[in-house]
């Protein structure tokens, strides 16, 4: 009877030192799991490279002449001869993969007629800057409206540093405060590349100030955009 006590008791406790092992490695897996999903978006780069709707230039094109365009005469004449030579290559190249467009507008019947255009207009623009010293960011923002009428933000030459759960903030603010209220355009296609969103159909450029990358979970900025006319 006593070897029989002992024997369930043996069993017994094997039992509980099983389960606790079983417990303690179901624990590991779930924090590990946890860890992951929010360290790792640190140490992997999603890239995005959509081209705006509605346009006649590639993404690349459309960035490379946008940094042309900020280029001076003078910056231009001091380039060695080498490298203003490569430059103008590169803007015929973009200009002869430029589809033509065929315009027949009638003879205006008043001077109020409005000019049509067949590409996107800018209404608001800013350059992302860094957060802090860790959250860094860099690249264009634009808010374009389209020859449909459409709005759209879109990101050019754009990387942040990445993060769990980030999103495209519009914020009233100008310095990115989203306690000044925002509009969430929604999650962030990538911390990386050319990428364009949506904006809703009653946008006033005039009431929002800057776009935010900010990081759901933690609550915290990673890159502000001030936006200008």
């Amino acid at each position: 009877m006593w070897d029989r006590q002992i024997s369930s008791r043996v069993m017994l406790v094997a039992i509980l030192d099983t389960m606790k092992r079983a417990f303690l490695l179901i624990g590991i897996v779930i924090v590990g799991a946890v860890a992951w999903y929010l360290g790792s978006p640190l140490f992997i780069d999603r890239t995005v490279d959509e081209a705006l709707p509605g346009g006649t230039m590639s993404a690349e094109d459309r960035v490379m002449i946008r940094k042309m365009e900020r280029l001076t005469a003078a910056d231009v004449a001091a380039m060695p001869q080498g490298e203003r030579m490569e430059m103008k290559g590169k803007m015929e190249a973009a200009g002869a993969r430029m589809p033509d467009v065929m315009v027949k507008d009638p003879m205006p019947s008043d001077a109020a007629t409005k000019e049509k255009t067949a590409d996107p207009t800018v209404l608001a623009e800013g350059r992302f800057r860094d957060a802090d010293s860790f959250h860094k960011g860099s690249g264009r923002a634009a808010v374009y409206m389209l020859p449909d009428g459409t709005r759209v933000l879109r990101f050019e030459d754009f990387a942040v540093t990445n993060g769990p759960a980030l999103r495209v903030y519009l914020v009233k603010d100008t310095d990115g405060d989203v306690a000044s209220g925002y509009v969430d355009l929604g999650k962030l296609k990538g911390n990386k590349g050319n990428q364009n969103y949506v904006l809703p159909a009653d946008f006033e450029p005039s009431q929002y100030g800057s776009i935010v990358i900010w990081c759901e979970p933690f609550s915290v900025t990673f890159s502000v955009a001030k936006l200008a006319a």
